[in-house]
This record gives structure tokens, sequence and C-alpha cells, in this order.
């Protein structure tokens, strides 16, 4: 459940940072690539743990989603 919280909450920080420098007339944008390349590399090394999460079933059990998103 904690490598699958970490990843949705990249996710989410990934779409909320790119989104919230688009409408807000970001200027520096050499901080927020930083941190975005951050969170993609993070996303990338929690990959090979999420093909194994979802085995042959081809999706995440739901339980393990549902606590991922309350932690």
């Amino acid at each position: 459940i904690p490598p699958t919280t970490l990843l949705i909450i990249n996710l989410v920080s990934l779409v909320a940072g790119v989104s919230a420098a688009v409408n807000n007339n970001y200027q520096s944008w050499g901080p927020l690539f930083g941190k975005l390349f951050f969170a993609c590399w993070v996303i990338l090394h929690l990959y090979p743990f999420l093909k194994g999460l979802l085995g042959r079933q081809n999706r995440t059990p739901t339980i393990v989603i549902l606590w991922s998103i309350l932690l």
C-alpha cells in the first residue's frame, strides 16, 4: 500500500503542478522542471512494482487503491 500511495501522490502532484503553473503564468520554469523530473523519476522507478501488483488480472485490487487513497 505505501508504494501505491507514493505513486498516486506523485501522479496527482505532477498534474497539479503543471496545471497551476499554466494557470498562474509561472515565470520561472527551471525549478518546476526539476521538480517534475524528480516526480517522473519516482513514478518510473515504481512502475515495475505496479506491473507486479497488477499480476495477471491486469488491474490493481480495489482494496489496495482504497487504502492508498485514504492513506
